[in-house]
């Protein structure tokens, strides 16, 4: 829970996925209990309870600043349970708000200013930008949600190409990291740097700065996926000669 591989790094998300659904699930029936007694009209704040509950957990936790021992579970895994009851609420009440030009545009103007102005991550919670970052992340996910639909709306290569990847998305968070290595390897190739380098994690920082970061990202995603096809046409030879 605590210790793992570097290469397989991206995993952490996998465990905070696991570990905030389980969160989720024991917020709602611990709210569920409290409310079995409870009229129609009262019951219906007791999902919005569900959600203030992991939110101020997650809020502890942050000003804390602690693990909790043993398992390494804190203030991230609260609040990927606080992401899973955000999705919860949009799916019931079936939102289509961030489906019109002007949310996306407005969405991607605030996401903006956020990354400027209260940079943070998952990985590195600040206890004062908590709530920034929730807002511009959930922020991000209407907008990105709101550009999918349009593109769902038309069938061509480009929407092709993000089902392919969006089915595959497990196969990039495994190898990403591994693929970057290839581009790191070239740069010491090309540029004749010590074999050493090859060893910086993830990305060899001083070229990722100087514009090679485009080819880490297009590496870091164009491999994984090709691997995917080349597995996916295997499986389908397998299936037609069986």
């Amino acid at each position: 829970m605590s210790h793992g591989e570097l290469l397989l790094g991206g995993f952490w998300f996998l465990k905070s996925l696991f570990v905030g659904s389980v969160f989720f699930y024991f917020a709602t029936k611990i709210v569920l209990y409290i409310y079995k007694n409870k009229r129609a009209g009262e019951k219906r704040s007791a999902d919005y309870l569900v959600g203030g509950m992991l939110l101020a957990v997650t809020l502890l936790f942050g000003f804390v600043g602690k693990d909790i021992p043993f398992i390494d579970i804190n203030a991230k895994d609260f609040m990927a349970g606080f992401f899973i009851w955000s999705g919860y609420i949009y799916c019931k009440h079936k939102c289509t708000f961030h489906n019109r030009g002007w949310f996306i545009v407005a969405a991607a103007l605030l996401v903006a200013v956020g990354t400027e102005f209260w940079q943070c991550s998952m990985l590195g919670l600040k206890f004062g930008l908590i709530i920034p970052y929730i807002l511009t992340a959930l922020l991000g996910t209407l907008m990105a949600l709101g550009i999918s639909n349009l593109l769902a709306l038309r069938s061509n290569l480009l929407s092709r190409f993000l089902i392919f990847s969006g089915d595959n998305t497990l196969d990039i968070l495994t190898w990403h990291f591994l693929s970057f290595k290839l581009v790191s390897l070239f740069l010491i190739c090309f540029f004749g740097l010590p074999i050493e380098r090859l060893a910086e994690f993830p990305v060899i920082e001083k070229f990722a700065y100087q514009g090679w970061w485009v080819i880490y990202l297009v590496v870091g995603i164009a491999v994984p996926l090709a691997v995917s096809l080349v597995k996916e046409k295997i499986n389908r030879f397998i299936i037609t000669k069986a």
